[in-house]
């Protein structure tokens, strides 16, 4: 969380081990705002892959809704992890036709849903994005950045990518997650090396510009997960396997960062 540095919990009813009751009375017993990840499919990303068709997704989509639904506190973020990767441009329609009726009929604030830029789900890539972003009007995301940066091979931080892209999908972000990455790797071994620099600049650019767009929305305390983790997120050493950095340690580093970042 930044902007005020309040702090937030995000979790998956995966996470929970799909009971839960006990999370949500230490959320209330610690006065503790949370996002709720939803998948679709591939629960958590557990496990083998495993091909599954359009109405499945939406099936899960609405299970795991209807769960959602009866939470005390409510969510003030529902993150989906949502669609295909493989699907055709047709399939995706159909999917965000469905998924944003389903989440109308069963009353939740579509507001406060938001699909996430990840590989493997419809959102990989950002030229697929703007299609449905323009179409659905709805459809707001969760944005990883790092996802699109290692898909496109590149930082996304030219003027045209600017005009094309960030103008369009800047608007649309509720929730962040927020982790450095390169063209190459997801996750850099550590934010503060010098030879990431140009990365950092970028990534915190595009954070700013997402944070700043919610504050004219009258959102001030920005929502955004850190989201850097261990191994096999963390590069390691060749060999032993061990992290090349403490992944617990940029955290904190980081969260200081970005509340100097966003106050800009």
């Amino acid at each position: 969380m930044i902007g005020a540095l309040c702090f937030r919990i995000e979790a998956s009813l995966g996470d929970m081990g799909f009971t839960p009751q006990p999370f949500l009375d230490a959320i209330n017993e610690l006065s503790l705002d949370y996002i709720l990840g939803i998948y679709t499919s591939w629960q958590d990303y557990e496990g083998p892959y495993i091909e599954t068709s359009l109405s499945q997704h939406i099936q899960q989509l609405e299970k795991q809704l209807l769960i959602a639904r009866t939470f005390t506190p409510k969510p003030i973020w529902i993150n989906i992890h949502g669609g295909d990767d493989s699907w055709d441009s047709a399939t995706t329609r159909k999917f965000f036709t469905k998924a944003v009726a389903v989440i109308k009929d069963l009353d939740l604030d579509i507001k406060v849903c938001g699909f996430e830029t990840h590989r493997t789900r419809c959102f990989y890539s950002p030229w697929n994005t703007l299609p449905i972003l323009k179409e659905f009007k709805e459809v707001n995301l969760t944005l990883d950045f790092s996802h699109w940066v290692v898909v496109c091979e590149r930082l996304l931080d030219t003027a045209f990518d600017d005009k094309k892209l960030w103008s369009v999908v800047v608007p649309r972000v509720g929730h962040i997650h927020g982790r450095i990455g390169t063209a190459q790797n997801s996750q850099v071994g550590d934010p503060s090396d010098p030879f990431v620099a140009n990365e950092k600049v970028a990534f915190e650019l595009i954070w700013k510009k997402c944070s700043d767009e919610l504050e004219k929305k009258g959102i001030l305390n920005s929502s955004f997960t850190l989201e850097y983790g261990p191994i096999p997120y963390t590069p390691s050493h060749p060999f032993t396997g061990l992290p090349v950095s403490n992944v617990d340690q940029i955290i904190l580093n980081e969260l200081k960062n970005l509340n100097l970042v966003i106050k800009k």
